[in-house]
């Protein structure tokens, strides 16, 4: 990885509900990894309050800002809709971004993708593993990672 050129700004998106940090070092190693693409400018995390419980202490000792989301049936896509949003408002137009990773397995996020590759940004894709990533997704971001190797390669020992 250390080949890659620094391009610019990264934008980090982590969709907790459907990747919960469990560690320090996984949080880290995100950071770490986001460091390849460029300088990490933009990171948020979208919880729910279990996640948001299990997550906040640990992302907040890094400084990442958590995004609280509704928890039911009827705010199924919370998560998904204020990602969108935070992307369409603060990324897309923002011509310094050359770089998106997004923590998630969601197939919701393929219009999302459509639109940053459509504008030149490379997606990164962190996923906890194959069976629960979106093959769909899968096959239009630049490249996937899951969390696991990332916290292998990147993570402090």
């Amino acid at each position: 990885m250390s080949s890659q050129v620094s391009l610019g700004k990264v934008a980090i998106f982590c969709d907790t509900q459907n990747v919960p940090f469990q560690s320090e070092q996984q949080v880290g190693a995100l950071l770490q990894f986001a460091t390849e693409f460029g300088n990490p400018s933009y990171v948020k995390a979208y919880a729910g309050f279990r996640e948001l419980k299990k997550s906040a202490i640990i992302l907040d000792k890094f400084g990442i800002e958590c995004r609280w989301v509704q928890e039911s049936r009827f705010h199924k896509n919370d998560a998904d809709k204020k990602i969108n949003a935070d992307c369409e408002q603060y990324i897309l137009p923002d011509p310094d971004t050359s770089t998106v990773v997004l923590v998630s397995g969601d197939g919701d996020f393929i219009p999302l993708v459509r639109k940053l590759k459509v504008r030149g940004i490379q997606v990164m894709l962190i996923s906890r593993s194959e069976k629960n990533t979106s093959v769909r997704l899968q096959k239009i971001v630049d490249k996937v990672y899951f969390l696991d190797y990332i916290e292998r390669e990147f993570g402090s020992s």
